[in-house]
């Protein structure tokens, strides 16, 4: 792969009615998209990331200004070198949160790039085989106007089961226990026997 150009762009999409984790309330969920190509290819790679429920115009801002112009310096890059050279780049700004999800916007970016340059699959690039793979349903969020907690929960299993998941993800930790037990027991008893459940407290 030659040059490499990225760009970064900023999307915050609002919650339309209130929404709660165990930790926060959720107001908008923010991502950032990140759109590469290189002076040798007529293919645009395509990452993206979420930054959580605010920061993604700061994610966007350290793309731009923080790893673009570096992957711009290098005369000749591949995904991998990228990875360590921005890895590199960050032991000063940090290397958790904020840093880590903007340099695995583009990390993602080039790799679909990559692939498409070669005109293969990424699954087949890398070695893998592009075959059918399990899926679950995340959601289970904290949602009053959707009625009482275990009527909500059954009827998003419910929706689930009919679009095809048998594996279910839901929040836990912003009730009381007993609540959120109530709330993994109707989740059980609308699966019907079938898939699995996961719990997520959120961090």
């Amino acid at each position: 792969m030659t040059k490499v150009q990225v760009e970064a762009i900023a999307i915050s999409i609002p919650i339309d009615q209130p929404t709660r984790i165990s930790t926060r309330v959720l107001g908008a969920r923010d991502y950032v998209i990140v759109r590469a190509t290189n002076d040798g290819c007529p293919e645009i790679g395509l990452g993206y990331v979420y930054a959580g429920t605010n920061g993604g115009r700061v994610l966007a801002a350290f793309v731009r200004e923080c790893l673009a112009p570096l992957l711009e310096e290098l005369d000749q890059i591949d995904p991998v070198s990228a990875w360590e050279a921005m890895f590199q780049e960050t032991l000063l700004l940090g290397r958790r949160g904020l840093a880590i999800r903007a340099i695995s916007a583009i990390d993602i970016a080039l790799w679909d790039l990559a692939a498409k340059a070669a005109a293969l699959p990424l699954a087949t690039m890398l070695g893998g085989s592009v075959k059918p793979i399990p899926a679950y349903a995340s959601g289970g969020y904290y949602r009053p106007l959707e009625g009482d907690w275990e009527s909500a929960i059954t009827r998003e299993i419910k929706g689930n089961l009919e679009q095809g998941f048998s594996d279910h993800k839901i929040k836990v930790g912003g009730l009381s226990i007993e609540e959120d037990s109530n709330r993994v027991k109707a989740a059980v008893n609308a699966m019907e026997g079938r898939g699995r459940l996961a719990l997520d407290a959120n961090n």
